[in-house]
């Protein structure tokens, strides 16, 4: 920024009314670089470029890091767009034209490998997560570790019967399927806030040692044979689940195919 006191001058409107302009969505979107309204403003100083081009020129900065996701990131935005729509489903002709506008020439190498379910909300639910979310993480994962820093990913995989942050969504409650942010009352160990019983026993359990991973990690001290670094040679990550596992190339089939396609056009 050339002048901050420029920027400090401002109004809290003119401010919020600029960054949603920065907004923007052409025929051939970058979905993962120009949907959302906090995207980094570059500055040729502090942010010369945008964060996926310096991953990818091994330029992220030289520190430990955790990368991950939840199982169904975009199950609960899905829900909430088909609901606005007033959809139940998605018809196959809905399905063609949304991988059209949005991949263009790739809409038959996409569609292949995602093919059309009849009147099915599914293939566009998993195709999003994987392109959106799961798969681009693991993406940036493998440069922040060929940059030689210690990189740990995981994929959080319980589903909890009583998700308070997407409790208005029943899909996020059945079927082994688990919501954005619903790993956060884990994570923070904050069940206890929602009343006694709000996690189980063994649910209180599990969620003292997702902190402690966390809090290992914050001093340095992460157990390595509980959750080892991950690389691109072994693609090791930490699956998170009452019962927590070691991951081996997760996803990695759908991961490989959007690697090769990429997450910028």
């Amino acid at each position: 920024m050339s002048n901050p006191q420029c920027f400090l001058n401002l109004s809290v409107a003119n401010i919020l009314s600029a960054q949603y302009k920065t907004i923007d969505l052409p025929w051939t979107p970058s979905l993962a670089l120009t949907e959302l309204p906090w995207e980094p403003v570059l500055d040729e100083d502090y942010v010369p470029d945008q964060p996926l081009n310096l991953f990818k020129q091994g330029k992220s900065y030289p520190v430990p890091a955790i990368f991950g996701n939840v199982r169904n990131e975009t199950l609960s935005f899905g829900l909430t767009v088909f609901q606005l729509l007033n959809m139940t489903e998605v018809t196959p002709l809905e399905y063609f034209g949304l991988v059209g506008v949005f991949f263009q020439s790739k809409i038959f190498d996409v569609i292949e490998h995602y093919p059309v379910q009849s009147n099915s909300s599914d293939p566009i639910l998993n195709l999003t997560n994987d392109y959106l979310f799961t798969c681009p993480t693991r993406n940036l994962a493998i440069y922040h570790s060929k940059a030689g820093n210690p990189t740990y990913l995981y994929h959080f995989l319980w589903s909890s019967p009583d998700d308070i942050i997407n409790h208005q969504w029943v899909p996020c409650r059945q079927d082994g399927n688990v919501c954005h942010a619903s790993e956060l009352t884990f994570v923070f160990c904050s069940g206890r806030f929602y009343g006694p019983n709000y996690h189980t026993a063994s649910e209180q359990q599990f969620s003292l040692e997702v902190l402690e991973a966390w809090a290992s990690f914050a001093h340095g001290t992460v157990d390595e044979i509980k959750w080892p670094q991950f690389n691109n040679s072994t693609l090791l990550s930490k699956g998170w689940d009452i019962n927590p596992s070691i991951e081996k190339a997760y996803n990695q089939v759908n991961c490989d195919f959007w690697d090769s396609m990429g997450y910028d056009g």
